[in-house]
């Protein structure tokens, strides 16, 4: 996708059975995904995340809407007792990492997100046991997140690199034919002709355009593709 001359890449790692749809929902607007990525760090009020997003209450509260909707938000009551002037604090109801990233002109989001099945498959395996004091295993867990959210961020790296590489091919490519001044139906018979199943495309173009065989034949020969 392509906005006000930024590259945006959307990659999603789901172990979730969701529509492409709702999924586009979720995480198509801006807003919405600061709050995902703020809220996947601890829970937080609606107070914190509009102060941390300099937008008003009423905004925050629009999207959290949205997010419970898809059933991956919880709403927890604050005790009385605990003497906070907040009601109400919102944690995700399942794990997930949202990594927000814009460098040298792509932005890129990554989203991984797990199910209700497989948190509960988790919860089963993973032995809990807490050989230290409290904090200390906490501390550790902590440290552990770090460590391999900066592994994350090094492939994101590596990833943003190599989808920088395949725009300036596609740019390339695309000078290229304009240089040669193919038309749009000859760029359309070059694409389908380095296709592994150019025969099957071939039929397509056919079907599709309405074009005869021999219309593809003389476009190729002017390239000087075998045909």
């Amino acid at each position: 996708m392509i906005t006000k001359g930024i590259f945006i890449s959307f990659s999603a790692i789901l172990f979730v059975v969701m529509s492409p749809e709702d999924l586009i929902e979720i995480i198509g607007s801006p807003l919405r995904l600061k709050i995902l990525e703020l809220l996947a760090e601890r829970p937080r009020s609606v107070s914190e995340l509009s102060h941390r997003l300099n937008v008003t209450p009423q905004a925050i509260q629009k999207h959290l809407r949205i997010l419970q909707r898809f059933d991956i938000l919880l709403t927890l009551p604050v005790k009385k007792e605990e003497g906070s002037i907040v009601k109400k604090i919102y944690r995700l109801k399942l794990p997930m990492n949202v990594d927000i990233s814009s460098e040298e002109g792509i932005l890129s989001v990554t989203a991984y997100i797990i199910t209700d099945k497989y948190l509960e498959k988790l919860k089963k395996e993973l032995p809990l046991k807490i050989e230290k004091d409290f904090l200390k295993t906490i501390q550790e867990i902590d440290y552990e997140k770090i460590s391999i959210k900066r592994k994350l961020h090094t492939l994101r790296d590596r990833a943003r690199r190599l989808f920088n590489e395949l725009i300036e091919l596609e740019v390339t490519e695309k000078k290229i034919m304009q240089q040669m001044k193919c038309s749009v139906i000859e760029e359309m018979v070059l694409k389908a002709y380095l296709k592994p199943d150019f025969d099957k495309e071939l039929q397509s173009l056919i079907s599709y355009l309405g074009i005869d065989q021999s219309v593809v034949s003389k476009i190729l020969k002017r390239f000087g593709a075998n045909f």
